[in-house]
């Protein structure tokens, strides 16, 4: 009996043992089922680009967040693109730290001659600029919505009424276009020949109307076999059109073409523009910025009764006038009186027109106004070297970049995505940081991004610079995830053969993917190019 209730019991602590063993060794039955886990960020990143359409092109990409102070995810981040408009990143970066905010342009009608008692100006008119870019109908401060009603040329005609106020009847001498503020470099050593007919490579000058451009407008006539109507806006002084645009039958296809070669004056338009089609809108680059803004005020004076009795010429400065050395000296001028200014808005204002909408013409003149204040020279030469100064100071390496402009209009320029990532956070750490973030298109919201990320946890999370060049496209900027964690990122993709659309669809699935991924999974991720 006693041998029976020992084995018993042996059995019985046997089984409880057996039990404790499997409990600490298996855990209940709950945890002992395999919790899903996703795969590890840069194997999702790499099938994203893989099963993209232009998996064939390159990809850079560099993710850094900016709480834990660490690379979350990179790829070729060290290679060196073709950043397009990210370029805009680097020259309002600088401007932000070396100019003032509240800079302000002026420009002057001025006279070195004088008015006598009956209203002559003995001497020559100088309309003189110093690289105010809204000199135009745009609404400031930058508002998307906002609608431009107030004539292209408002500001030539509060100059010509100002004049008219002063008593001026006559202008013994020239009306003369003054642009020296500047040095003479109207385009990039290595624009697209083909871009320079269009808005987005107008020519830069110190004295800028109306972005440098004109609208074309076209219509087709009233009978079929007609030329369509042609109108110009604003009046184009010195433009000629051969005009062989056929209005054809209704409901036949519309192929206009636009030809001007590099320094012509004459605009060849050709095609077929069918009876029952829409007017269609083109905007163009004029050629000479300085004299089309001075043929402009001789207009608006003669319209008011003020005779011009010399001829409209212009005042340009060249790089060859300066010689090598950066910080040439000032022109000597004679003393002149101003008969008549316009100041501009902070340039804080327009820092956001060429952050939100990409404004080629404005960055460019930015680049040569950081060289005018920074390095007495207002060169495309000198606001580069104030550039690197400044890009020295946020800790970007030499060998990271090469910028040529400030637009992004050069093809020629380089950027490594860490570069950019550096210069993010860098800015990320100064007193101007809300300002700097604050110049960026929001995703979903505004600027060249708001029609992108929308409905995904991205919108309204995303403040970031695009850029667009033939073959290449980049976003790189400020992004918070979910959780509510910063990050500073830069993609690039070159040498795709694909439509931009598929490029930056790709780039938005890659952002939401890093963005989206779990903090605590998320470890420093480094890929090579195959």
């Amino acid at each position: 009996m006693n041998l029976q209730r020992k084995t018993k019991d042996r059995i019985l602590t046997f089984g409880l043992l057996v039990s404790i063993l499997l409990l600490l060794f298996t855990g209940p039955l709950h945890a002992r089922k395999k919790r899903p886990t996703a795969p590890p960020l840069d194997q999702q990143v790499e099938q994203i680009l893989k099963s993209s359409p232009i998996a064939n092109g390159f990809f850079g990409i560099q993710v850094y967040s900016l709480d834990r102070n660490q690379v979350v995810f990179e790829k070729d981040a060290d290679h060196l693109f073709v950043p397009a408009s990210n370029t805009k990143l680097y020259t309002i970066s600088t401007a932000l730290a070396r100019l003032p905010l509240d800079h302000r342009f002026h420009t002057t009608l001025e006279t070195s001659g004088r008015i006598d008692k009956f209203g002559r100006l003995l001497g020559d008119l100088i309309l003189v600029g110093r690289g105010d870019p809204n000199l135009s109908n745009r609404v400031l401060p930058y508002d998307p919505k906002a609608t431009r009603t107030e004539s292209k040329l408002q500001a030539i005609d509060t100059l010509a009424n100002q004049l008219v106020s002063k008593g001026v009847k006559s202008i013994n001498g020239d009306l003369v276009g003054d642009d020296s503020f500047f040095i003479n470099e109207p385009v990039g050593d290595s624009w697209g020949w083909d871009d320079l007919m269009w808005w987005f490579g107008a020519p830069v000058s110190a004295l800028t109307l109306n972005d440098n451009v004109f609208s074309l407008a076209l219509a087709p006539a009233e009978r079929v076999g007609e030329p369509a109507f042609i109108i110009v806006d604003p009046f184009y002084h010195g433009l000629k059109i051969q005009n062989e645009l056929i209005t054809t039958p209704a409901g036949t296809e519309r192929r206009v073409h636009l030809e001007r070669s590099p320094g012509s004056s004459l605009l060849h338009v050709w095609g077929t523009f069918p009876l029952d089609a829409k007017p269609q809108q083109e905007s163009l680059a004029v050629e000479e910025p300085a004299r089309v803004a001075a043929e402009a005020l001789r207009r608006a004076l003669e319209a008011k009764g003020v005779v011009l009795y010399g001829r409209v010429r212009v005042l340009h400065r060249e790089l060859w006038d300066v010689g090598p050395t950066i910080g040439a000296p000032p022109l000597k001028i004679a003393q002149r009186t101003v008969l008549a200014e316009i100041v501009s808005h902070p340039l804080s204002e327009d820092l956001k027109v060429i952050a939100k909408v990409s404004q080629n013409l404005h960055a460019e003149v930015l680049l040569r106004l950081i060289g005018a204040q920074v390095k007495n020279e207002g060169s495309v030469r000198a606001g580069l070297a104030a550039e690197h100064e400044f890009l020295n100071q946020a800790g970007v390496n030499d060998n990271d970049y090469q910028l040529n402009d400030g637009s992004g209009m050069d093809g020629h320029n380089l950027v490594a995505p860490r570069a950019t990532v550096q210069l993010l956070r860098y800015n990320w750490a100064q007193p101007y940081r809300d300002a700097f973030v604050d110049l960026l298109p929001i995703a979903g919201t505004d600027g060249t991004i708001a029609s992108r990320f929308k409905e995904t946890a991205a919108a309204g999370k995303v403040f970031a610079k695009t850029g667009t060049l033939t073959h290449a496209n980049a976003l790189s900027g400020y992004a918070t995830s979910p959780s509510g964690e910063h990050f500073a990122f830069s993609m690039m993709t070159n040498n795709h053969a694909q439509d931009s659309k598929l490029a930056t669809d790709t780039m938005d699935k890659v952002l939401e993917t890093i963005l989206t991924y779990p903090p605590a999974a998320t470890k420093i991720r480094r890929t090579s190019r195959r």
